[in-house]
C-alpha cells in the first residue's frame, strides 16, 4: 500500500499516525531491539519515570556513534 502524504489534510496525518502507533503497541515484540536500546529501557526503569540528565544522555549517544 502506497499513500502520498501530501494528499491527506492534517487530521488524516494524525489518524494514520495514531493508526500506526496503535498497531505497534499491539504488537511490541515485533520491534527488534539490540543490547543498546534494551540497556535504555533497562536504565529507564530504575529511574522510576526520571528522566537521564542531559550530559549522560549526550555522552551515551557519542558512545553509540564511536
Amino acid at each position: 500500500m502506497q499513500i502520498n502524504l501530501n494528499n491527506l489534510s492534517d487530521l488524516e496525518k494524525l489518524n494514520l499516525i495514531n493508526t500506526i502507533w496503535e498497531s505497534i503497541k499491539d504488537k511490541d515484540n515485533s520491534i527488534p531491539l539490540d543490547e543498546n536500546h534494551i540497556n535504555v529501557i533497562l536504565d529507564r526503569a530504575k529511574t522510576d519515570g526520571k528522566t537521564i540528565p542531559w550530559e549522560t544522555s549526550k555522552k551515551r549517544i557519542n558512545d553509540l556513534f564511536k
